[in-house]
């Protein structure tokens, strides 16, 4: 099944979601006292959301609120963690259930997003979702390249 035989509106598409005032966090694990687990803890005793985790044996990356960021800065440091926070990010999910039957619509999104100098922090995919972190100052090209380029209209 190509893209150009699924009408998205109708049958690949669910909702697409926008979410601003994010901050995205980049944990350091190497050369440090570190450890994944107590990150977690730290933030969780703080009640602080995290989304879009990342885990690897180098670095462990995540979202927070951007009102949460102090809370994150003052916890990491307590536990001598390197980390790097990039403030004002936005999430972008789309949702359906056939995303999967149109294996090219993510390689293709990607490729029109950087083409257009969109840069995606980061970018996951799962049976009924696509979802892409970005700098906020992009998200109304990255709205127009959505609706303009694959008629996938946010509401």
């Amino acid at each position: 099944m190509t893209l150009e035989s699924v009408s998205i509106a109708d049958e690949l598409l669910t909702t697409v979601d926008s979410f601003s005032c994010v901050a995205h966090v980049k944990v350091n694990l190497l050369n440090s006292s570190c450890a994944v687990s107590h990150i977690l803890q730290e933030l969780a005793r703080n009640n602080v959301n995290l989304e879009l985790i990342s885990i690897r044996s180098e670095q462990v990356m995540f979202t927070v609120p951007e009102e949460a960021i102090d809370v994150v800065c003052t916890g990491l440091k307590q536990l001598g963690c390197c980390f790097d926070i990039e403030k004002q990010c936005s999430i972008v999910s789309i949702s359906g259930g056939k995303v999967t039957q149109v294996p090219e619509l993510t390689a293709r999104i990607t490729g029109e997003l950087l083409s257009q100098q969109i840069p995606l922090l980061r970018m996951f995919g799962s049976v009924h979702q696509i979802t892409m972190l970005l700098p906020t100052t992009h998200l109304p090209s990255m709205v127009s390249i959505l609706e303009n380029k694959f008629g996938i209209a946010f509401i």
